[in-house]
């Protein structure tokens, strides 16, 4: 082979190499987002099938737990917006129930202490809330990222940039 020939093709193999790091980027940050999400939904369904005796704790892939595993009373009340007791502010969108009883920085600390990688402030705000709209989520975003920076500033955990967060 000539060298014009050999050099193509290492533009070519290089070309190649770039487009699926891109890709394994993509499909690591993905990972991340959804990592939180899924459990929680793995605790919701816990909740739901259980019987009397309250939720069992829901387990991520790393066997931490995000659900408190305390007491957990016999009934809710049933509002137009269920599990919200926890909030302050009433134009909050309502908690997910395993995160009714947490306050803000609470929720945000068992979210990201069970991420092994990076989180964003996003992230931890839907799987903590149930935002049904964008203004709901925007709301809901505010008080979660406040207590997330706080809680950066207490040294709970690090802070990697805007609204990028990372268990200690």
């Amino acid at each position: 082979m000539n060298d014009v020939a050999v050099q193509d093709h290492v533009n070519w193999l290089q070309d190649r190499l770039s487009a699926y790091e891109s890709k394994l980027s993509e499909a690591e940050a993905t990972v991340t987002k959804l990592r939180p999400i899924v459990t929680n939904l793995r605790g919701t369904i816990e909740a739901l099938v259980s019987d009397d005796r309250g939720p069992t704790p829901s387990r991520d892939l790393f066997g931490q737990s995000l659900v408190n595993d305390g007491p957990t009373p016999k009934s809710r009340p049933t509002a137009v917006k269920p599990f919200a007791q926890g909030n302050q502010n009433p134009n909050l969108p309502a908690r997910r129930p395993e995160f009714a009883e947490s306050t803000l920085i609470e929720a945000a600390g068992r979210i990201i202490n069970a991420t092994p990688d990076e989180i964003h402030a996003d992230v931890v705000t839907e799987a903590v809330f149930e935002a049904s709209d964008r203004a709901g989520f925007l709301l809901a975003k505010r008080s979660m990222s406040s207590e997330i920076y706080r809680g950066s500033k207490n040294g709970l955990w690090n802070r990697l940039g805007d609204n990028w967060y990372r268990r200690k």
